[in-house]
């Protein structure tokens, strides 16, 4: 294998596993989250309010500063990765509704948004630029495939439970 492709399969592996956990949260806070509402029986007006979480996302850029000027890309994907998984964990353990439950959402759309920037930065700067077309079709690819997942979870909660799926 050349040093071209062995660069192109390293990069793309990473890419295609960074995309896939930066679109997983996003997929479980707009799909999956007001799917396990409404079988609860929530109303329809409180689960569009828990879109408000979704600015996270729009509003990121406010703190993306703060992830260029402290800290490696690599020390805020890890940590906002971990953030992800804890309050995943936390939502398969304490799903009930409450203002745990709603916290935990928030927290998940923040720590995604974060990780969101980083993992931009990160693979903007990794990438050569003679790769940056295929890595970026890759990057897009998992990031597609990972939104997919939340209804695969709904499938896992109608046979496991919901807190298998959370989990």
């Amino acid at each position: 294998m050349t040093d071209r492709r062995r660069s192109f399969f390293y990069l793309g592996s990473v890419a295609s596993i960074l995309y896939f956990s930066e679109g997983l949260p996003f997929g479980i806070v707009k799909e999956f989250v007001p799917m396990y509402l409404r079988f609860r029986h929530v109303d329809l007006t409180s689960i569009g309010l828990l879109n408000i979480v979704a600015f996270a996302w729009t509003f990121k850029f406010l703190w993306s500063p703060l992830i260029d000027e402290f800290g490696t890309y690599r020390r805020w994907i890890t940590s906002a990765v971990a953030v992800i998984a804890l309050t995943l964990a936390g939502m398969a353990v304490g799903h009930e509704l409450g203002i745990l439950f709603y916290g935990l959402v928030a927290l998940l759309a923040i720590a995604s948004a974060t990780q969101d920037m980083a993992v931009d930065a990160f693979t903007i700067r990794a990438t050569p630029q003679k790769m940056l077309g295929p890595i970026n079709g890759i990057r897009v690819t998992a990031y597609r495939v990972a939104l997919m997942l939340p209804g695969v979870l709904g499938v896992v909660a109608s046979k496991a439970g919901w807190s298998a799926a959370f989990a």
